[in-house]
């Protein structure tokens, strides 16, 4: 291994416990959670020295290794334009923020994200890629049981793990993405990637998120069904499908039963009580929002005063928050880029590329159900840097694919030949 391909490992494990919140969770503590979001890496970065001088070197690290390849960079953002747009869009917002000083503290680590995640993109060819991505994620997992009992937990959680990590949830989604990304890696070899599949499966339970499982199944039944063809997967669809709708028939009060079992109640643990005050703060700004990061450090405390009973840190939803930060223009923006994301799939069917195109639509398929009750769009956490990830993943191989095909369809073809030509010219 080269030595600019071990610093490229080096930084994606960098980067990833950055986004994960793995390195805040270890060097800035639990109390780390409360300057910028759930699982922000900005948390706590202006009052504790060593989690700062970690930011500092992310920041410093990505536009030194960013600067490399800037014009792939450029090119990439050029052609990925609902998602420039998207975080220009959230730039522009600290014009009318609520939080001036907030939003520019986000935008500037949304934007390092941004550059980092199309970075690494550049940086790897897809299975080398998802290759390191599984074994961090398996790293992590492996970290998480001595974390679990020598770092001091948050006041929140009881009996379930947080491991290496910020939160439970933050915990099994990168849980979720490492199951992923190991079933789709060729490397490491069969028993070791089924050991630490087995790893990151045990971690999910023991962190005890309920979201998790959700996404985790459908996270594994999107990559199962498109391993699969032909008859092989019509059944499969028809068996899942079959089974809901016989469990809905048979089962008296079905929706009350699976909330249940995954551990929720009807309020889905006070989710929607929060719903309902935000919706309400939406209709206030509805085009423009808040501006990015700017709801919850002014007017956080308004939405504790009239719950009562506890003060979220976000909206418990992915749709709802990004209405909160950017309004409906920035909801749109956030459907532009999915779109964007879907095309980019639907162009690598039937393609040599066909394990980043199964990666990333089981990479969109978790992102968006993480979306239904956390904050996912254009936020500092796992969720969206994996997302970011897959984006340019998919560009990416979509890019080699068009060039594969140009330069087959570009070589020089040879002059055709008549039988005349095959005889021996005369004497």
């Amino acid at each position: 291994m080269t030595m600019r391909a071990t610093l490229n490992k080096i930084y994606l494990y960098f980067a990833l416990g950055s986004a994960t919140g793995v390195i805040p969770r270890i060097f800035g503590g639990h109390a780390a959670i409360h300057a910028g979001g759930e699982s922000s890496m900005v948390s706590g970065g202006d009052r504790d020295p060593l989690l700062l001088f970690f930011n500092l070197a992310f920041g410093v690290s990505t536009l030194l290794l960013a600067y490399a390849k800037l014009p792939r960079i450029l090119a990439m953002l050029a052609d990925l334009k609902g998602l420039l747009t998207l975080h220009l869009y959230a730039a522009a917002s600290i014009l009318w923020s609520a939080d001036p000083i907030a939003t520019f503290r986000n935008i500037v680590y949304l934007f390092l994200f941004l550059v980092a995640a199309a970075y690494l993109a550049a940086s790897f060819p897809f299975d080398t890629f998802i290759e390191h991505l599984g074994k961090a994620m398996a790293a992590f997992a492996l970290l998480s049981v001595p974390a679990q009992f020598l770092l001091p937990l948050p006041a929140y959680e009881n009996s379930e793990w947080a491991g290496a990590f910020l939160h439970k949830n933050e915990l099994g989604v990168t849980m979720v993405f490492g199951i992923a990304s190991l079933m789709i890696a060729e490397r490491p070899r069969r028993l070791m990637r089924v050991v630490a599949i087995l790893l990151c499966f045990a971690l999910l339970i023991l962190s005890g998120s309920a979201g998790a499982f959700v996404w985790a199944f459908a996270g594994v039944s999107t990559l199962v069904l498109m391993r699969l063809r032909g008859h092989v997967r019509f059944l499969f669809l028809t068996a899942l499908a079959g089974t809901l709708i016989l469990a809905m028939a048979l089962v008296h009060n079905f929706i009350s039963m699976a909330i249940g079992l995954v551990g929720k109640d009807a309020t889905l643990t006070g989710r929607t009580a929060v719903w309902s005050v935000v919706l309400r703060m939406i209709v206030a700004h509805p085009l423009i929002g808040y501006g990015q990061g700017g709801f919850w450090p002014t007017s956080g405390g308004a939405v504790g005063a009239i719950l009562g009973t506890w003060q979220p840190q976000h909206a418990h939803n992915g749709i709802l928050e990004i209405c909160l930060n950017l309004g409906l223009i920035g909801l749109g923006l956030v459907i532009l880029v999915l779109s964007d994301v879907f095309r980019q799939i639907r162009r690598l069917k039937d393609t040599a590329a066909n394990n980043a195109r199964i990666w990333g639509l089981t990479i969109a398929v978790i992102v968006l159900l993480h979306a239904a009750d956390e904050a996912t769009f254009l936020q500092l956490n796992c969720a969206w840097f994996v997302f970011l990830l897959a984006v340019f993943s998919l560009w990416r191989s979509n890019q080699e694919i068009h060039m594969h095909d140009f330069e087959v369809n570009d070589e020089p073809h040879p002059e055709p030949t008549t039988p005349g030509d095959l005889m021996p010219a005369p004497n």
